[in-house]
């Protein structure tokens, strides 16, 4: 089932993000109390997403919103994780996932909705996923430690 998220959720959101911290290229510390509150922002701004499956939550998908740069009457929003167990991976239980972040961003008022991935994490198939559900590349990011 995948369904919105409630406040019970977030600590099982915390250990999922553990596992998918260790992703990232990132090498600093997980902290879970950080995770904790962005989640709590995506529940607060009806962003964050569930799947639960035989009672256990197995993925969560997040983000967050706020202003168009160049017009604060268009609401936009970023994800900022989207993560399924890798033994829950069959199917589409990501996509459906995804699907349901993007109906959330959308009654929630959101105009432009951005999905990213890693480049250590199927980058092929995240891309041809993004495509085929109607998205356009519009930037690339780089990461540099300063």
């Amino acid at each position: 089932m995948i369904r919105r998220g409630c406040e019970s959720d977030l600590n099982q959101v915390v250990e999922l993000a553990r596992e998918f911290w260790k992703h990232t290229i990132y090498d600093d510390a997980f902290c879970e109390d950080t995770v904790y509150v962005m989640a709590n922002i995506s529940l607060g701004q009806n962003l964050l997403s569930i799947l639960e499956i035989n009672s256990n939550v197995v993925g969560f998908a997040c983000g967050i919103k706020g202003t168009l740069l160049a017009n604060c009457e268009v609401l936009t929003g970023t994800e900022l994780a989207w993560w399924v167990s890798p033994e829950h991976r069959q199917g589409r239980n990501g996509i459906g996932l995804m699907r349901h972040l993007e109906g959330l961003a959308k009654s929630s008022g959101i105009k432009y909705w951005n999905m990213m991935f890693m480049e250590s994490s199927m980058p092929d198939a995240i891309e041809a996923i993004y495509k085929k559900m109607g998205y356009k590349k519009s930037e690339v990011a780089y990461t540099k430690v300063l």
